[in-house]
């Protein structure tokens, strides 16, 4: 089995990614104010988790997991300033 990452490849995971990060900010964005934090502290430990499984580097690790968390928050912020939280058609 090849490394190699094809255009279409790199696409699929992006959109996963992307996906991941939009289920978990609407997940986060129904919580009280005071129960976020503890969850976008859960969503790393799992994301530590999953980088073992897929064999990341630490670098790799590191770094997804910083963009990942920048999207999610993003979005939580997103969607907590419309005020609309339980909306939406992500």
């Amino acid at each position: 089995m090849s490394d190699q990452k094809t255009p279409e490849s790199v696409e699929a995971i992006a959109k996963l990614a992307w996906d991941s990060g939009q289920r978990i900010a609407m997940q986060i964005a129904v919580l009280p104010p005071d129960q976020q934090e503890a969850a976008f502290r859960q969503s790393v430990a799992t994301m530590r988790e999953a980088a073992k499984v897929f064999g990341m580097s630490d670098q790799q690790r590191d770094g997804w997991i910083d963009l990942q968390m920048r999207l999610i928050q993003g979005m939580v912020a997103e969607i907590v300033s419309s005020g609309q939280p339980q909306g939406g058609n992500a």
